[in-house]
């Protein structure tokens, strides 16, 4: 089977999070956004961040209908959204501004896949199917994160 070049969905998504964030949507802040980093704690309390890493891909091969043979590929990416009260610089200890930015965040997130997943023409569908708030309460402040798994399926066409 021929492959088809297509971006790698983490640098697919990632990359339309970075071309469409509005920090209107988000309390007026822009989120730093790594495409396969990670939130660490000590480095990144007082930032606003979203990582998009890979999660699962699986492969079907077969008939495509009027396509021929060829190969459905689909799997999700997790995109994380994540706050503390210590990204507000006035020293206060802003829980409920902290929850909120890390609520528009994912909101911002489900409008820019649903925007790009129709204009996109590397991915032929692409989803937003869980919203999974996750909380890390094991320090302090409090890290208020939002998990959206992202699905996505492209098709690979045989030569």
């Amino acid at each position: 089977m021929a492959a088809t070049q297509i971006a790698d969905p983490v640098i697919t998504v990632g990359n339309w999070l970075v071309a469409g964030w509005n920090a209107a949507n988000s309390l007026t802040l822009t989120p730093t956004i790594s495409k396969g980093g990670w939130y660490n704690r000590d480095n990144d309390l007082s930032t606003f961040k979203v990582t998009v890493t890979p999660n699962a891909e699986n492969q079907r091969t077969g008939y495509l209908g009027t396509a021929g043979p060829g190969a459905l590929w689909d799997g999700t990416v997790d995109v994380n959204i994540w706050t503390s009260p210590d990204v507000f610089a006035d020293g206060t200890a802003q829980v409920a501004l902290a929850k909120k930015l890390a609520y528009e965040g994912r909101q911002e997130v489900d409008r820019l896949i649903r925007s790009n997943q129709l204009a996109s023409s590397e991915l032929l569908i692409a989803r937003t199917l869980n919203r999974i708030p996750l909380p890390d309460t094991r320090g302090r402040p409090v890290v208020f994160r939002w998990l959206c798994e992202v699905g996505y399926s492209w098709i690979e066409l045989a030569a």
